[in-house]
């Protein structure tokens, strides 16, 4: 019983330093200038893979969702911030197909 309970304290603790990196991902993301396209595109796909490990220990679907909108609406409303953007510059990053329809992710190699 302690053991368990130990290791669910360490899987969660891995977990929200997984969380707090994916947040500082994405604030990176927002970071960079638009002009900047090469290296945004590089940044969302290294996110939308972090997003998709995730799945594979327990990260959950509401989670992800939850860092990626508080990311975009802390970049939006960022002090400072006095540059205005159209609406299809805040839109936060794709959120991956299978992760956006809830697919379920496996180890598992049965067909």
């Amino acid at each position: 019983m302690i053991i368990t309970q130990l290791s669910r304290n360490k899987v969660n603790a891995m977990k929200q330093a997984f969380l707090k990196l994916l947040s500082d991902e994405f604030r990176a993301y927002y970071d960079l200038p638009l002009s900047e396209r090469h290296k945004r595109e590089q940044k969302r796909q290294y996110i939308n893979g972090l997003m998709v490990a995730s799945r594979l220990f327990g990260v959950s679907f509401e989670e992800l969702d939850k860092v990626a909108k508080q990311s975009h609406s802390q970049h939006a409303s960022a002090p400072g911030n006095t540059r205005q953007y159209s609406p299809a510059e805040l839109d936060y990053l794709d959120i991956p197909a299978f992760i956006r329809n809830q697919h379920k992710v496996s180890s598992d190699k049965a067909q």
